[in-house]
């Protein structure tokens, strides 16, 4: 967004600060991309440990090496499905946040 790329920009003139000096960014907009990015963060570790508790507990039930894999198969098809069918009504003006992905 137009924020966090002037924070970005602001971020970069800070950077080249007089030897010494100490500067940083403070305010709403900074905190707000510090915290997005920190829950970005949070949420690709959380996805990978979720995928493969999933897969352990699929393994224990069924019993079988390839069985687990067809209702992850299915679920992966339904997200994929799912994702373009929010990105379309994007189109005509549903709003959309990337803190409701799941």
């Amino acid at each position: 967004t137009i924020t966090q790329e002037a924070v970005d920009k602001l971020n970069g003139k800070v950077q080249g600060a007089p030897a010494g000096s100490k500067v940083s960014l403070t305010g709403s907009a900074p905190i707000a991309k510090d915290f997005q990015k920190s829950s970005e963060e949070g949420l690709k570790k959380t996805e990978l440990l979720t995928v493969g508790l999933v897969l352990i507990i699929l393994f224990i039930v069924f019993r079988s090496p390839v069985t687990p894999f067809i209702p992850l198969l299915t679920i992966g098809m339904s997200l994929v499905i799912t994702r373009g069918l929010v990105a379309l009504a994007t189109n005509y003006g549903m709003p959309v946040s990337s803190f409701t992905e799941s």
